[in-house]
């Protein structure tokens, strides 16, 4: 199952968009790359294009919610009304946690990796089916070249 959650914006003026922006500017940033288990990489045809790979750090994961990604500025970096990005959260059915939970390691990393494979898949068709709009009022349709992070949860934000 994917769940798709807007950032929201880095608008101090709006209540639900100053509490998102905290929240993945402060709390998120330390939830995602806490510790190395759960350390983030990168991902996407934007990524590959600005040289972006491997473990992602604390610090450039928070530039880039910001719109500063490898050393680079994005339209509306730092504005307020910047849209700092979308959460796409790609959960295993219960039954698959349930078996991932009883298994042996090895079984653990075979069901783990099965899991990678198909986000990758489900991102890359999200990628290939995305457009973004250029030119005096969006009149131009572009293929988008997506910069995502990728991190592995075993539990929910919750610790559940």
């Amino acid at each position: 199952m994917m769940s798709l959650k807007s950032l929201g914006n880095l608008s101090s003026g709006s209540g639900a968009a100053k509490l998102a922006a905290t929240y993945y500017q402060e709390r998120s940033a330390d939830y995602y790359v806490e510790d190395l288990d759960h350390q983030g990489v990168w991902m996407g045809q934007g990524a590959e294009a600005l040289g972006l790979e491997g473990a992602i750090e604390r610090d450039e994961f928070q530039l880039s919610l910001a719109g500063y990604v490898a050393k680079q500025q994005v339209q509306n970096a730092g504005k307020e009304n910047r849209q700092m990005g979308w959460d796409l959260t790609f959960s295993a059915p219960k039954s698959v946690s349930v078996v991932w939970a009883g298994a042996e390691a090895q079984h653990k990393q075979e069901i783990e990796l099965a899991h990678q494979r198909a986000v990758e898949v489900a991102f890359g068709y999200l990628e290939a089916n995305t457009v973004t709009r250029r030119g005096k009022g969006g009149a131009i349709d572009e293929e988008a070249k997506l910069v995502a992070s990728r991190f592995n949860h075993h539990t929910s934000r919750e610790g559940d």
